[in-house]
């Protein structure tokens, strides 16, 4: 009998050592903070991640639900106005059967439309997966961008 193919979603988790500025005592070292958050792979061999969990990275690594390695990654770019990074591991084995990157849609989900959400949430190590839909979809001022010198 053939083995089944298991299907891998491009999603990955990521780990991050953040060493925030003093800006009142910018020579004086800070103590690194620590988090998880999510990414995903998109074209070019690259995971699009958000902003705010890879400010002020030091330190950042990412694993795949389907391996217990970790992989050292580096913030490409980061843009704080939209709350959006985008990270690359340069080690192939990462990539090796990682399977396609997600694509993103020309325009915007209309109400009613159904949405799954994936990540790694707070209080967990596994993939949390949620399904609904869309009721709404507003603009709003992003305070990340506000405020903090970006």
């Amino acid at each position: 009998a053939r083995p089944k193919a298991r299907n891998v979603i491009p999603v990955v988790e990521v780990m991050v050592a953040h060493a925030p500025p003093n800006f009142l005592y910018p020579y004086q070292g800070t103590v690194p903070e620590f988090s998880h958050s999510t990414a995903f792979a998109v074209e070019g061999h690259l995971l699009l991640t958000n902003a705010h969990c890879v400010a002020y990275a030091t330190h950042v690594q990412v694993k795949r639900r389907d391996q217990d390695v970790r992989f050292a990654a580096g913030v490409v770019c980061i843009g704080y106005e939209c709350d959006l990074a985008l990270l690359a591991v340069p080690d192939a084995a990462f990539w090796r059967g990682m399977g396609e990157p997600i694509t993103f849609l020309d325009g915007l989900p209309a109400p009613g439309d159904g949405v799954t959400v994936l990540g790694f949430g707070q209080g967990g190590d596994n993939l949390c997966t949620t399904k609904g839909v869309v009721s709404r979809i507003d603009v709003q001022p992003y305070p990340w961008a506000r405020g903090r010198g970006f």
